[in-house]
């Protein structure tokens, strides 16, 4: 690791770290705004919160773009108006005119009463609803118990989070998603919905792409570095869902999530993943993070409120959001959620079990009905829309990293999976309260099997992704049914609550220690100069005016440019540049010529990109050493006739030449100086 860089730009930090602050901001903003105390405590408040949110953010957006309005202004106005409704708590069934006076009433007397007795509008007592509620009310010792599980297991989640992110950063050192053409089709999604189209892009569901440029607007940073950085948050936030997953389905308050999530953080040694895409945003992690709640609400309906009507929307957007954010999720694994669960519960709730198939076929019903409706209108295929979305051609894997290959791991995972669906079967039958154990066993048994019958229809790369979130979950499950095997055979819980945490933590780490080893040593590292690039782009978006500069690069890297500033290729710079700078600065006082001939205008700086002799003969870089030859002496002509020319950045690989056309008019702080 040593001189390794494993940050392209102090973006990458701050992007996350603005992302918690708006999280922040939304948690405290939901307090003020709801007159009822959450019976939800931790992570159940944060999960579902937190894919309602995702949930919305990708239902807004297909709405927004369709009218031509999406813009992260409108986003933040709709978030402000839902939680001011929701604070006003109006009841439309009856006249809202009554109502409205009486809130303007309460209003009043609240501000009144406030400023006599010199108290804060907006103070200490509107967050602390929950903990007066706590205070107030007789807490049994068993509930204590449970508050405080559930407070170490919200710290141990902000704590997994971090760690998730940091343990992908690692991978940064064996990257080739950036500026790949994958990298380059993303960011061109990306920029689609910058210009509201959402339909149609091949093999991509926009969901993840709309909220990939949410974080990327609510935090400020650019496009090609929220492509970048969005893995390591996607990644988080996947670890905390299986986490409290985990936890949920195997009734364990902490042990057995730590065990799936530091599995799915550090045991890459069996996760069939491409360790060159390790830190590529997946749209499959993304949905898999809705859809491991939409499991866990299925197994146990009393997560969700208790009322028909939200227990049916709840269940009913998930479902939708999950659609549009990967279909192979929302075709393959959903309805096998549901079937499953459905055999389970069908005896003890029929109601619940036929809400959640309606809620399904509604999600699918009216997806169809937008996709079919877009089709119509842009005269595009469906069918070929949905076919590219189910196989992904774009998809591959190459994991060197597996201690056996592919095929012989997936078949030790089918051994393992089906021998723990017989174990839960057992234990389901001796205790129900295993339910949940007992689903997942199946579900994973299912899933492992598919690559056994090489399905046309199945895209085995895109299959992968989705093992590699069950390999942890089903390693937690052969732990925890151990446990409680040992558990039941001795009459007594053999650990107590401490001691499973540090026995869980603990015997991960040691297997981690024990197997990974030098597995990457010798693994091909990172082209260096794609750091630079992606550092040199994000330090001009930040520093400079849009569109007050034009960059000279080579054709590749021409969508960096795209709705940030004016471009230029070698060739045309080379071929036409010394024409036009002479041009330029014979009549750029003639202020009625350069009127009349815009075409005379330079930019108000120009930025060249040149290379060192080994990255320019590099073929990755796509890079010409005659171009940089030509370009080099341009520079030295125009440095003889006079022209201001400064060295924008630097590093042993690559130098930024900005040819200052008019001073002090590219920098954003010398505009506002």
């Amino acid at each position: 690791m040593k001189n390794v860089e494993l940050f392209y730009t102090p973006s990458m930090i701050w992007g996350p770290i603005r992302l918690f602050l708006f999280l922040a901001l939304a948690y405290y903003i939901n307090i003020i705004s709801s007159r009822k105390v959450s019976k939800r405590r931790g992570l159940d408040y944060f999960i579902l919160r937190c894919s309602l949110l995702i949930t919305a953010l990708v239902l807004a957006s297909l709405f927004l773009t369709q009218i031509d309005s999406y813009d992260l202004f409108i986003i933040i106005i709709i978030f402000m108006a839902l939680s001011l409704l929701r604070f006003m708590n109006l009841n439309f069934s009856k006249p809202l005119q009554r109502q409205l006076a009486k809130i303007r009433r309460r209003s009043i007397l609240y501000t009144i009463k406030s400023v006599e007795y010199g108290q804060r509008i907006i103070g200490a007592k509107n967050f602390n609803k929950q903990n007066k509620r706590a205070i107030n009310s007789n807490v049994s010792v068993e509930n204590r118990f449970q508050n405080k599980g559930l407070q170490y297991q919200s710290l141990i989640a902000v704590f997994l989070a971090l760690l998730a992110m940091g343990s992908r950063y690692y991978f940064f050192l064996f990257d080739t998603y950036l500026l790949s053409d994958l990298w380059y089709a993303d960011l061109q999604n990306m920029k689609d919905i910058t210009l509201q189209h959402w339909f149609f892009n091949d093999g991509v569901m926009m969901g993840h792409v709309a909220v990939i440029n949410f974080y990327s607007d609510i935090t400020g940073i650019t496009d090609a570095v929220a492509i970048t950085s969005f893995g390591l948050i996607e990644t988080a936030l996947l670890t905390v869902s299986i986490f409290w997953s985990v936890n949920k389905l195997m009734r364990d308050t902490i042990a057995s999530g730590i065990v799936a999530a530091l599995s799915f953080m550090f045991l890459y040694i069996l996760l069939p993943l491409d360790i060159n895409l390790m830190t590529q945003p997946k749209s499959v992690f993304l949905a898999m993070s809705l859809a491991l709640p939409f499991l866990v609400y299925l197994v146990d309906p009393a997560e969700l409120p208790a009322k028909s009507k939200h227990h049916f929307i709840t269940l009913f957007v998930l479902a939708l959001a999950v659609l549009f954010t990967n279909l192979f999720v929302g075709i393959f694994f959903l309805p096998v959620v549901i079937l499953i669960t459905s055999l389970h519960n069908w005896k003890c709730n029929k109601e619940r079990v036929t809400m959640s198939i309606f809620s399904y076929l509604s999600a699918i019903a009216i997806a169809l009905v937008i996709l079919g409706i877009a089709a119509v209108v842009q005269q595009y295929s469906l069918v070929y829309y949905l076919k590219t979305n189910l196989y992904q051609i774009s998809t591959y894997t190459y994991a060197p990293q597996l201690i056996v290959p592919v095929s012989d791991l997936i078949l030790i995972y089918q051994i393992a999976s089906g021998l723990l669906v017989l174990a839960t079967s057992f234990a389901y039958l001796k205790n129900r309260s295993y339910k949940g154990l007992n689903i997942l066993s199946l579900l994973m048994f299912i899933f492992f099997l598919l690559p056994s019958f090489e399905l046309f229809f199945i895209d085995q790369d895109v299959l992968n992704q989705l093992l590699s979130i069950f390999v942890p979950m089903l390693i937690a499950g052969w732990v925890y049914t151990i446990y409680i095997s040992g558990a039941y055979f001795t009459k007594t819980d053999p650990l107590s609550f401490n001691a499973k945490l540090v026995v869980a933590a603990g015997a991960t780490i040691l297997v981690l220690v024990l197997t990974t080893g030098n597995t990457l040593t010798d693994y091909p590292k990172k082209n260096p100069v794609n750091s630079d690039i992606v550092k040199v782009y994000d330090q001009m978006n930040s520093d400079l005016s849009p569109f007050s500069y034009v960059v000279v690069h080579n054709s590749k890297n021409a969508k960096l440019s795209k709705l940030k500033h004016f471009f230029l290729d070698y060739d045309t710079f080379n071929e036409e540049y010394l024409d036009k700078d002479k041009q330029y600065q014979t009549y750029k006082d003639d202020h009625f010529y350069l009127k009349s001939n815009p075409e005379v205008v330079l930019p108000q700086s120009t930025f060249v990109f040149m290379y060192d002799r080994v990255s320019s003969a590099n073929k990755q870089n796509d890079l010409k050493t005659q171009d940089q030859i030509k370009a080099s002496h341009i520079i030295n002509v125009l440095r003889e006739r006079g022209r201001e020319i400064n060295i924008y950045y630097k590093t042993p690989r690559i130098t930024v030449y900005e040819i200052v056309n008019e001073p002090n008019a590219t920098k954003v702080k010398d505009l506002l100086i």
